[in-house]
């Protein structure tokens, strides 16, 4: 009997590992594996205390889809608006932030959405600057960075308008880059 002892054991360990690998495959698939976000919630759910972007070119960039989401979609409502802005707000300097109050940031927003929309169709997408092209500089002692994007719009009239953005980064105390300032430079139809 002792000879078969290693045997029976190593039979059942064996039905065990297959009893558990026919379990493994047919037990149901969890529904929030299955789960899609929504553009929306993607953009509400960014979480720029834990991964904030690293560089001035990631924050613009962070920056900027969140604008072609705002300018292109129109099935968000004014409280989704202020959340947005919120994400957004995350990506300012506190001085830009105090210059501007939440209230007066997603009241002004509202109005240059309008207007684009009276204006164009639809935000078709950005251009970012080579990392080479950022300018960095010191000024009052502070690091400061800037940056300039390019928008393409097409308008209502099926033409093509490509407008400019210089955007102004500090490096705030943490060492994080924040945008300090912007402001349309240039803008073209074609």
């Amino acid at each position: 009997m002792k000879k078969f002892r290693p045997v029976i054991i190593a039979v059942i360990l064996a039905a065990c590992a297959i009893g558990f690998f026919v379990y493994s495959i047919n037990k149901p698939q969890k529904e929030s594996a299955k789960t899609e976000t929504s553009p929306l919630s993607e953009i509400v759910n960014r979480d720029y205390t834990r991964n904030y972007p690293g560089s001035p070119r990631a924050v613009v960039e962070a920056y900027s889809d969140i604008m072609m989401f705002l300018y292109n979609d129109s099935s968000y409502t004014d409280a989704d608006l202020e959340k947005i802005c919120i994400v957004a707000r995350s990506l300012l300097d506190d001085e830009l932030l105090g210059n501007n109050p939440l209230k007066n940031h997603v009241q002004s927003l509202k109005s240059e959405i309008s207007q684009f929309k009276n204006k164009y169709e639809k935000m078709q997408s950005y251009t970012l600057p080579e990392i080479n092209d950022i300018t960095y500089f010191k000024y009052k002692g502070d690091e400061c960075a800037g940056a300039q994007v390019s928008y393409f719009m097409k308008t209502s009239g099926g033409s093509f308008a490509k407008t400019f953005q210089d955007f102004l980064l500090r490096k705030d105390p943490s060492g994080k880059w924040k945008i300090y300032g912007f402001k349309e430079v240039d803008s073209t139809v074609k």
